[in-house]
């Protein structure tokens, strides 16, 4: 532009004022506005609304505070819609309307408003758990479900609080297995809240559903809840998950093993001191080991080593579910060194919960070479659970030496041919 008229200077400068006035006024309103909206009365964050009308934040905390402060459902509401209508792509605007239309009653415009907030952000934890819950206190579990399926899917930082939110609305394994994605981690949190909460019909359910997905176990602990079945006094269920553990390990069909089988009876396996396998603990006169140099059959055996002391029993154990009324054939072979006692120790078996002894075998004779030792006995009536162990007497006494065993045999003998 070229100012070589005084008409065009004139005009010039008459532009440039009316603008520098203009960009005054605009600030000075704007800094008029932010200081009303940061006083603490309502009245204050009401002008600096009015001074800047299309400013959808001083809306929003007009509605907040109509909200939470003044209880004023119906203004909350009027002020959230300008903000969401103004700026509809902040998740916290809409979810904020919705919190004021549920308090106004308003259950189709909660709806609206948290069907909005998904649209603005769909991967927003919030807004997926807040829509969940809606639908939930609508009584429409199915939808609720599908929206914290979506919640579970984008891998929430807590989901375990989602998985609760579930359960506690529900109370029922089948519907939060629908909001649950086909992975194995989430079943078992879902598992384990079941088993804090002593649920074992839903856990068996989860359970099944966690078996049928046919992926690794290693997100979880699965022998924790084979532990607590057993501790329940539900041996057989116990077993049958023991069975499909090992099958999912091993990547077999799963089918379950003979009741009368017997765990890692050759020792070859490290013992893992849980569920069906052996069991061991540190009685203070024994020290177990498993002998790479002296096995039966294979590879290894196991070694007990008494040092002298005082004890009644070897301190290892395993477990295996029973028929009453069963007869039943237990046998092991053994070996010994320099084993010196007042009592010679031989096998046992007990009520696993009443601790209750049912039958020994004989004394294990001292022998540098394996000999068989083995002995019948008839699951009482009440006994559902029993316990090899390797014992001594009833009173404590001193053994001194080394006792080998491997190759243990269990098997359900048939009752006899009638004449």
């Amino acid at each position: 532009m070229h100012l070589d008229t005084p008409q065009r200077k004139a005009a010039f400068l008459i532009t440039t004022a009316v603008l520098a006035i203009g960009s005054l006024i605009s600030i000075s309103r704007s800094a008029l506005a932010e200081k009303a909206g940061t006083a603490d009365d309502v009245s204050s964050l009401r002008r600096a609304a009015e001074m800047e009308s299309r400013n959808a934040a001083r809306h929003h905390w007009l509605g907040r505070v109509a909200l939470f402060v003044d209880q004023d459902p119906a203004t909350a509401v009027r002020e959230l819609e300008e903000t969401t209508r103004l700026n509809p792509w902040i998740v916290d605007y809409w979810l904020d309307l919705a919190l004021a239309c549920k308090a106004a009653g308003d259950a189709a415009g909660e709806s609206r408003a948290l069907d909005r907030a998904l649209r603005a952000e769909p991967k927003n934890l919030n807004a997926a758990v807040s829509e969940g819950q809606f639908y939930l206190s609508r009584g429409d579990t199915p939808a609720a479900m599908a929206r914290f399926r979506q919640v579970l899917e984008n891998d929430p930082p807590d989901p375990i609080s989602v998985i609760d939110t579930c359960w506690r609305a529900t109370r029922s394994a089948s519907a939060v297995l629908e909001a649950l994605p086909a992975r194995a981690d989430l079943h078992f949190r879902l598992l384990e809240l079941l088993v804090r909460h002593q649920q074992p019909e839903a856990a068996a359910q989860v359970w099944s559903a966690l078996i049928a997905l046919h992926q690794p176990l290693d997100s979880g602990n699965p022998v924790a809840y084979v532990d607590w079945l057993i501790q329940l006094k539900q041996p057989q269920q116990a077993r049958a998950a023991w069975d499909q553990i090992q099958a999912s390990d091993q990547g077999s069909s799963g089918s379950s093993a003979n009741q009368a089988s017997l765990v890692n009876a050759g020792f070859e396996d490290d013992l893992r001191n849980a569920g069906f396998d052996w069991r061991f603990n540190n009685t203070g006169g024994v020290v177990l080991f498993q002998d790479d140099d002296n096995p039966h059959n294979g590879h290894r055996s196991l070694a007990i080593t008494y040092n002298g002391a005082s004890t009644t029993d070897a301190g290892v154990w395993q477990l295996f579910p029973a028929r009453p009324g069963d007869s039943m054939h237990l046998g092991a072979y053994a070996r010994t060194k320099d084993l010196l006692a007042a009592i010679a120790p031989r096998l046992a078996v007990e009520d696993f919960y009443s601790h209750t002894l049912i039958a020994t075998g004989p004394e294990i004779p001292a022998s540098s070479s394996w000999q068989p030792t083995s002995f019948d006995f008839t699951v009482p009536s009440d006994s559902h659970l029993l316990a090899i162990r390797i014992v001594q007497g009833t009173q404590p006494t001193r053994a001194k030496g080394t006792l080998w065993l491997d190759d243990f045999q269990l098997s359900i003998v048939p009752p006899a041919a009638a004449p």
